[in-house]
């Protein structure tokens, strides 16, 4: 996997408020509100920092992270922002998620694969 096979919503994203439900679904902003709360309580939107993007997303991220740490061992945020082809404004979070969720230990600067990495299969 490559970077330039990563989505759309890491390289230029848009965060998938109840309006951009509601545009792209046709639905009105009552039911993009709930559709979109119901999305974030079952797990299919992730909350980055100031964005909401789609789980699959995160998969797919944890995937091209995953062959990253096989061939260099550690990572940064520069060198993550660039892997991914995205901005500091998403990287920073993305990490700070890993780590919380055990994907990536952080280091000082650095990450490590962790525990849940080293086991991801999905």
């Amino acid at each position: 996997m490559t970077s330039q096979a990563l989505p759309i919503t890491l390289r230029s994203p848009e965060d998938l408020t109840p309006a951009v439900l509601a545009a792209r679904l046709g639905l009105s902003d009552v039911d993009a509100a709930a559709a979109h709360e119901a999305m974030v309580r079952d797990g299919s939107l992730v909350r980055l920092g100031e964005i909401h993007v789609y789980r699959k997303t995160i998969q797919y991220t944890v995937r091209v992270i995953q062959e990253y740490f096989q061939r260099e061992g550690t990572i940064t945020v520069a060198q993550i922002r660039d892997l991914l082809a995205t901005s500091r404004r998403i990287a920073v979070p993305l990490l700070e998620y890993l780590d919380l969720h055990k994907y990536t230990i952080r280091s000082g600067d650095i990450r490590r694969p962790g525990p849940k990495l080293r086991n991801f299969s999905e």
